[in-house]
């Protein structure tokens, strides 16, 4: 029941344009690096993109309540 609350009160807006935002970034370092000696970049961004988005789904979890 607390996770339904959490979803229903998400700013789902928000969060879906920045991963508009990250995907465009994302695809501007894959066209820049194509190819060249840091073409490993790409890689590096999605694996700390995912990193963010695990981060960001604890930290959700948590009721701030608990911690005041």
């Amino acid at each position: 029941m607390r996770a339904r609350r959490h979803l229903d009160n998400f700013d789902w807006i928000l969060f879906l344009s920045a991963l508009a935002v990250t995907a465009v970034g994302l695809g501007m370092i894959y066209s820049a690096t194509d190819g060249t000696p840091v073409e490993g970049a790409f890689q590096r961004q999605l694996v700390w993109l995912a990193l963010g988005l695990v981060l960001m789904a604890a930290a959700l979890l948590i009721d701030y309540h608990t911690l005041a």
